[in-house]
């Protein structure tokens, strides 16, 4: 205890002295020695985090412990890690801009903020920094992640820089003299079995967003494991499955549907309202996300910490904790019928304590 209270001291001193990295170290040691084996005490430490400066508020780097550490660090959290994180330190769910009114155009605003996140950075693979138009529509992809967009560009087609990245190492110029990926050999085919899945973008956003702003990577990645029945696949979260939803998320859809193959295969999502055959034909528009290469798809191997979603019963849970919490909201007609009975008497009940109130 005395420890404990002299690392809070240290840290209380840095921060009236408005030495941020020096109680950012004071804060770190606290987390490494106390509240890892104590974990009922990471609420002191959310408390003691908010007085840091944002530019220097430490991560809860989970990397840094071994798995038996961190398996108890789990199973000892009072309660679902998500209701442990003060409000403040939620992301804020904001109001997004709609962009579906884009043009197919290399020029268009809207489009660039559109491709920007699944064009490539690596100047050795110069097609894929580019964005390609053609007869179907628009396609941009990084190797990880694939955008299109079934808007046909008029007058020439071709790649063309939209990014500044791409305008540096193409000398400025708009046009690239490159030949696109053949982009159609990965896209979902009508012959292939896909599994959908509907899912509410808004409250997955918030999720991945929160986790990556304090930090928390359990494997020095934050690993989401949506789970479907029998059926599972890992994502990053931050850096493939974040920017798909942002996506379908500014085209003003607050749900989308997810297209399971099978394990280690690309994994699609579309508009709700689309199908596979819409899709396999580029009518439709759709996204592509490769997922966290599985050696044993059926072993899962989950690390303490991963963050799984189970689609079907929108629960959300940690591995290694017992805590499960419902996320979103439900979509059972029958759950959905009780909620509103409920408020619909707690609304009747309201009213008759008013009429007595008035009467009296």
């Amino acid at each position: 205890e005395k420890d404990q209270e002299a690392l809070i001291q240290d840290f209380e001193k840095a921060i009236r002295a408005t030495a941020n990295e020096v109680a950012a170290a004071h804060l770190k040691d606290y987390f490494q020695k106390v509240v890892i084996r104590q974990p009922e005490k990471i609420s002191t430490y959310f408390e003691l985090r908010k007085k840091v400066s944002a530019r220097f508020r430490p991560c809860i780097c989970m990397e840094h412990f071994e798995e038996r550490v961190l398996k108890k660090f789990m199973e000892q959290l009072p309660d679902n890690f998500w209701k442990l994180i003060p409000n403040e330190m939620i992301a804020k769910r904001r109001k997004v801009k709609n962009l579906s009114d884009f043009k197919a155009d290399e020029n268009d605003a809207k489009l660039k903020q559109l491709v920007s996140p699944f064009t490539g950075s690596d100047s050795l693979r110069l097609p894929l920094m580019g964005v390609n138009f053609d007869k179907r529509g628009i396609t941009a992809t990084n190797a990880h992640s694939m955008l299109f967009l079934p808007k046909v560009k008029e007058g020439q087609k071709g790649v063309y820089c939209m990014t500044r990245k791409c305008f540096k190492e193409n000398d400025g110029e708009t046009n690239l003299d490159v030949r696109f990926p053949a982009y159609e050999m990965v896209s979902p085919k009508k012959s292939d079995k896909y599994y959908d899945y509907e899912l509410e973008v808004a409250p997955l956003i918030q999720l991945i967003k929160t986790f990556d702003s304090i930090g928390f990577t359990p494997q020095n990645v934050l690993r989401f494991h949506l789970v479907m029945e029998k059926k599972s696949i890992f994502f990053d979260a931050k850096m493939i499955l974040l920017p798909i939803l942002q996506t379908l998320q500014k085209l003003g859809n607050e749900t989308i549907k997810m297209w399971y193959l099978a394990p280690n295969k690309g994994v699609a999502f579309s508009e709700v309202n689309a199908t596979m055959d819409s899709i396999a034909d580029f009518k439709s528009i759709f996204l592509l996300g490769m997922p966290l290469y599985q050696k044993d798809p059926e072993s899962r191997n989950h690390v303490p910490g991963d963050i799984i979603f189970k689609v079907l019963k929108k629960e959300l849970q940690f591995h290694g904790s017992p805590h499960i919490l419902k996320l979103g909201k439900p979509n059972d007609k029958v759950k959905i019928l009780k909620l509103a009975k409920a408020k619909a008497a707690a609304q009747k009940q309201r009213i008759r304590i008013l009429e007595l109130e008035t009467a009296a």
